[in-house]
């Protein structure tokens, strides 16, 4: 799922996040590079780390042109899951809310990705015989329902 963050709100993911490697194959142990608090609140993955850098750099890039500093990133389901467990409604970023425009912005994604994939499973004719507009159809997912 694609959503567009400003600079600021890569900037504020950026340094919310620390990388999370393997040691090597014989040792399954995990290991940070950095404690995961204050400034980091979870690990990512080097794929999802070097996602955000292209974005940042993207909307960087931008702001010298004199453009609206925004990127689009390219994410998974998890990776929406673990962006919205940094992204703390009340922060702030360069006078940005960063926090609440990411977390909606998750939200909708998530809200998207579900509501595709019930949509996929049900018969068209079943939603058009009740006369459901989809657009304002709301879908709930639970994760620990799987």
């Amino acid at each position: 799922m694609q959503i567009e963050l400003t600079k600021n709100e890569l900037c504020f993911v950026d340094d919310s996040l620390t990388l999370h490697r393997e040691l090597d194959d014989s040792d399954l142990s995990k290991y940070v590079h950095r404690v995961v608090a204050p400034s980091a609140g979870a690990a990512a993955s080097a794929e999802l780390l070097s996602k955000l850098g292209g974005a940042l750099i993207e909307a960087h890039e931008q702001q010298r042109a004199g453009k609206h500093a925004k990127a689009p990133v390219q994410l998974t389901e998890s990776e929406l899951w673990l962006l919205r467990e940094i992204s703390n409604s009340n922060a702030i970023y360069n006078k940005e809310p960063v926090g609440l425009n990411i977390k909606l912005k998750i939200h909708k994604a998530l809200r998207e990705i579900y509501a595709g994939s019930i949509l996929d499973e049900m018969p068209d004719s079943s939603i058009e015989e009740q006369g459901y507009d989809k657009n304002e159809i709301q879908f709930y997912h639970f994760p620990e329902d799987e």
